[in-house]
């Protein structure tokens, strides 16, 4: 009887042990997670910081979207004005023979006068199933920011609506949320700028 029983564990330790991955990617990748947790918080913290695009709204508004949420940046020279909308939608531009719509974020936030130099930009975004564009007066380009050590959305600029905002980076730069902004039920208008069901915004089908 004790043979029979010892003869069950060693199988079952055999079969425990053949499930371990012992070579190839699979040994890799644990190879991979167990220098990632092993690694000073200092070191580990470097290795989830993200990028951001980094942009200015009036004279000194500085502001910043995710990587992962932006598809592509535009120049502003072919923006065209549509009749009939919210002082918030800036106009449209011809994205690859597609009109793509573009938020006024200053009208939008009500932060500063309504007017861009001629360094002005399309940052093009994209939130769940919706694209749009928003346009900011100049382009800083890139930097890095760690998703856990942003600074509390509450201290971040002249917002009203402080779901639109990650968080600032540095004291400095409110980092937005484009799933936040493009989901805003105030972008939902129809030709009189009134509201209506369907977003005025494009939406993938």
């Amino acid at each position: 009887m004790a043979t029979r029983k010892k003869s069950k564990d060693t199988e079952a330790g055999a079969n425990l042990f053949a499930l371990l991955p012992h070579e190839g990617k699979a040994e890799a990748v644990l190879r991979e997670r167990a220098g990632f947790w092993a690694l000073p918080r200092e070191v580990a913290s470097e290795a989830r910081r993200e990028l951001y695009v980094h942009f200015r709204l009036g004279e000194a508004g500085q502001f910043g979207i995710p990587y992962r949420q932006v598809e592509e940046i535009l120049p502003a020279g072919n923006l065209a004005k549509v009749p009939c909308t919210p002082e918030f939608i800036a106009g449209v531009v011809n994205q690859r023979g597609n009109f793509l719509t573009v938020i006024d974020l200053k009208h939008f936030f009500q932060t500063a006068e309504a007017t861009y130099p001629e360094t002005a930009s399309v940052i093009v975004i994209k939130g769940g199933s919706i694209t749009a564009g928003i346009i900011a007066d100049e382009i800083h380009g890139n930097a890095e920011y760690d998703p856990d050590a942003l600074g509390a959305p509450l201290a971040a600029g002249n917002i009203s609506n402080q779901q639109y905002v990650l968080g600032t980076h540095d004291g400095t730069v409110t980092l937005l949320d484009a799933d936040a902004l493009l989901s805003d039920p105030g972008l939902m208008v129809n030709k009189a700028g009134q509201r209506q069901t369907q977003p005025y915004i494009s939406k993938e089908e």
